[in-house]
């Protein structure tokens, strides 16, 4: 995706935390669905769970491209915004149902942003499991949807899982530690 424009990257920043601040009006026991009363999941996903877990990721979108369009040219300067990145998405993931489609999309780019950094395997493999564990999660509802593009995003999270057995593979041997900062080597030509 082409990076927007700096006006769009703050309307989506500005739209994720009103979001955030509507879905911090619901009080713990409303985010609990029941059978009855107004807690349904028919209430609870579509107005509280949904709309908090695509802000986070929105964010972890915003504060990605802010990374991306960093002017100084040093390393470190992207650091805080990849890190920022990195806990929007995680939270997506973890408001996201286990089943959810998405739920797989943002462990993905909270991936891509963590090896951007150069977090160690400790940080990534647990978060290469998480998106192997949820693509096969997804892929028991989702794998006959018409939303489904041939299996081309699966593929793109494969690498992910690849490099995990790879890494643990390395680990074993010697070659590498687990505070090692490994990312697949196809990370310069994936596409984000």
């Amino acid at each position: 995706m082409d990076l927007p424009n700096a006006e769009l990257l703050e309307r989506i920043k500005a739209n994720a935390d009103s979001m955030l601040e509507q879905a911090a009006t619901f009080d713990e026991a409303a985010r609990v669905p029941t059978v009855t009363g107004i807690n349904k999941p028919s209430f609870v996903l579509p107005f509280i769970i949904y709309p908090e877990a695509l802000a986070h990721e929105e964010l972890g979108f915003y504060w990605y491209r802010k990374a991306k369009t960093t002017s100084t040219g040093k390393i470190e300067d992207i650091y805080s915004p990849l890190h920022k990145s990195i806990e929007h998405h995680a939270k997506a993931a973890e408001i996201y149902p286990r089943d959810e489609e998405m739920r797989a999309e943002v462990l993905w780019h909270q991936l891509v942003s963590m090896f951007r950094c150069g977090r160690p395997l400790r940080e990534t493999l647990p978060v290469c499991d998480d998106l192997e564990q949820a693509v096969k999660d997804k892929q028991k509802i989702w794998r006959g949807s018409a939303n489904m593009d041939g299996g081309r995003t699966d593929k793109r999270y494969q690498i992910f899982v690849w490099f995990a057995e790879d890494a643990r593979k390395a680990v074993e041997k010697g070659e590498l530690t687990l505070e090692s900062p490994a990312m697949p080597d196809q990370m310069n030509t994936i596409i984000e």
